[in-house]
């Protein structure tokens, strides 16, 4: 009884995240593809997989199914994969050949999918014991693959546990890549779900064990969905770089690491100057446009700045105050100006710090001329101190000369 009721309780899990996700409860499922799903197999061999997934669902006409070589050479190197694409056409497949799978964001012909499957990858012309050609490939993919997912979509891997192939350590791959994406979970591959699939090797038509296997399941984190960008905005497709800003001319790792970068002082401030900005050089500050620019300058902080200069950069003539030197020379060049100097001809203008240097001079001369208070204190306690000092010392001159006279009188008696 207990054993019944857990299956209910886990068939009314199941229709609730399927109804949660879009699907319907009369979904076929084989393993964990629906056929809802939109499903992408690259890195294919035979197509053994694709046409036995194809089988499982009933059809297939949401498979998408990629190699990296050529049908020609497919065929010579599998004799049998002609009637598995045959069959898998004829379902309703998409079969694409020379599809590399580090560079999907360069193809046309792929969509966004909900499911993105590699089974066991391997590099072109390397060995198993080449780690770091395997884990460049590996990595490559998943930058490549992110692009082509849906919300709420994942990425599969398969990849054997055995050695040399442990060596590869896709969890150091992921932490490299994190956070762009990360490992929901992972399971055990097992091939008794799918019953037409027939592993091949990359060099030639011989099966492998595929039973020491894992399928690694990675998507995008939760945070850094709302972060996630298109495809033009984000990627430079003439190197197949994830995240390429054009205007800075940078390449960021993440989608988060792109998100700082375009709220950096950088990235701003060569996008005003490319766009084109207003620019305050007293504040250091850009605005897009002239109201804000005008706004700025009636502003608190901004008349605060000019407070504090004071009258560095002024225009004693017309009574103007300005930001910079730049400024105040366009000011001098400036109808305005012209008019006042043809108006009051006999009047200096002091254009620039000469008027404040003018004014510490003076400042200084009246300084020098006025006594110095504090010095003519100090000498008065002085002098008081030494007056203190003589009256003591006479005192107990007196009082020395009494006792001696009082001593002689005594001697005489």
């Amino acid at each position: 009884h207990r054993v019944d009721r857990r299956q209910r309780q886990m068939c009314i899990r199941d229709r609730y995240q399927r109804r949660v996700r879009g699907f319907s409860d009369m979904s076929v499922w084989q393993g964990p593809y629906s056929d809802e799903h939109d499903i992408l197999l690259v890195g294919e061999a035979d197509f053994s997989f694709s046409l036995s997934l194809a089988i499982g669902l009933g059809s297939a006409k949401k498979i998408t199914a990629t190699a990296y070589e050529t049908f020609e050479q497919i065929k010579l190197k599998y004799p049998e994969s002609e009637q598995t694409i045959s069959k898998l056409q004829n379902l309703g497949a998409k079969l694409y050949d020379e599809i590399d799978a580090t560079r999907l964001t360069t193809y046309d012909k792929l969509n966004q999918y909900d499911r993105i499957v590699f089974n066991f990858p391997h590099a072109e012309n390397a060995l198993p014991h080449d780690v770091e050609a395997h884990q460049s490939l590996i990595s490559q993919f998943l930058l490549n693959a992110k692009f082509r997912l849906r919300d709420k979509g994942r990425i599969h891997v398969t990849l054997k546990t055995s050695p040399p192939y442990n060596q590869w350590n896709i969890f150091s791959i992921l932490e490299k890549i994190y956070p762009t994406l990360e490992l929901k979970f992972s399971k055990p591959f097992d091939p008794a779900t799918y019953p037409h699939y027939k592993n091949k090797r990359s060099e030639k038509d011989v099966s492998f064990d595929a039973s020491n296997s894992e399928v690694f399941v990675i998507g995008v984190p939760k945070k850094l969905k709302e972060i996630k960008a298109p495809l033009s905005q984000s990627t430079c497709l003439e190197c197949s770089k994830p995240f390429h800003c054009k205007v800075c001319h940078v390449t960021a790792i993440s989608p988060a690491s792109y998100a700082l970068h375009e709220k950096g002082r950088r990235h701003l401030k060569n996008k005003m100057d490319s766009e084109g900005s207003f620019y305050c050089d007293l504040c250091q500050l850009h605005m897009s446009s002239l109201p804000n620019y005008r706004e700025h300058l009636k502003g608190k902080h901004h008349g605060k700045r000019v407070r504090l200069l004071g009258e560095q950069y002024s225009c004693s003539l017309c009574k103007v105050s300005c930001n910079s030197y730049q400024s105040l020379q366009e000011h001098m060049t400036s109808e305005k100006h012209k008019r006042q100097m043809k108006a009051n001809p006999t009047k200096k203008v002091i254009p620039d710090n000469r008027k404040r240097q003018r004014k510490n001079s003076e400042n200084d001369n009246t300084k020098a001329t006025k006594p110095d208070n504090r010095k003519i204190q100090s000498k008065n306690t002085e002098s008081n101190n030494t007056k203190t000092a003589r009256q003591g010392n006479r005192k107990r001159q007196r009082k020395n000369t009494e006792s001696d006279n009082k001593r002689h009188v005594r001697k005489s008696t």
